[in-house]
């Protein structure tokens, strides 16, 4: 058992199967019945069992199993998947947490937002790791810092610790954005951290920036909202020499302590 915070997370999994119904699989929250054996459903599918669908043993028919449909009421909701195969019920506190990191998720290829790629992959969280490998191998990096010295538009997919990372900067106009995001396949939370650095070796002169890694959104709401690396022309000037800026850009886990 873990501590969650204001409520306690417990792992029913190798329990989960016994709150749900066997018969129409709904979670035993409202009454139940009970074979000879101990095996439970619930009493609406009493008229459709002649016998216990999973021993044929014979059915106690006025016999409740109070304590499963007391847990079974603590963890009563299902994760939006259940249906696509993700049978994890849940209490109403990590209902909504879970469901943003489930790995039955449908997703779409982080690159989807990038106009030059638009790729048009639909998968779950479980499948997006292999498809970046897969199909976007050239533009992957297994580290989590890498230096960014290019001036046109530039990004980048990062995989660090089980998690998917995608870079992107951007100049428009009279100013520079750049950001990373997650796709979420980790509950884990990460910062992205934006370092400029004079090329002059007897030179002091940075600017150093941080953000929390958002899941993935579109970058153009990310870039209008500033949560991201944000600077003017002028004084990006300062980090460019010979046609390169000197950016380093570093994903770091942050401490749940």
């Amino acid at each position: 058992m873990a501590d969650g915070g204001d409520f306690q997370i417990v792992n029913l999994k190798t329990i989960a199967p016994s709150l749900t119904c066997i018969l129409c699989t709904e979670p035993l929250t409202n009454e139940t019945r009970l074979c000879e054996s101990g095996h439970t459903f619930c009493k609406k599918c009493l008229p459709k069992m002649g016998h216990c669908m999973e021993c044929r043993a014979k059915i106690l028919v006025g016999t409740r199993n109070y304590l499963i449909e007391k847990i079974a009421n603590v963890v009563k909701y299902k994760c939006h998947n259940y249906y696509y195969g993700c049978k994890t019920l849940l209490s109403e506190e990590i209902h909504l947490n879970h469901n943003v990191t489930c790995q039955y998720s449908t997703i779409a290829c982080p690159l989807e937002q990038i106009e030059s790629v638009r790729c048009q992959w639909v998968g779950t969280l479980s499948q997006i790791l292999h498809h970046v490998k897969a199909y976007h191998s050239n533009k992957i990096t297994n580290r989590n810092y890498f230096c960014c010295t290019s001036l046109q538009d530039t990004y980048w997919l990062t995989v660090y610790k089980g998690e998917v990372f995608l870079y992107c900067k951007q100049k428009r106009q009279t100013h520079w954005y750049a950001a990373v995001v997650s796709v979420g396949v980790t509950e884990a939370s990460f910062r992205g951290v934006f370092v400029l650095r004079s090329f002059e070796e007897d030179s002091n002169e940075a600017v150093e920036i941080s953000f929390t890694v958002d899941l993935i959104d579109a970058f153009e709401q990310i870039f209008v909202s500033g949560r991201c690396l944000v600077l003017d022309d002028v004084t990006v000037r300062n980090f460019i020499k010979n046609g390169k800026i000197n950016m380093m850009v570093s994903i770091e886990e942050i401490s749940s302590n």
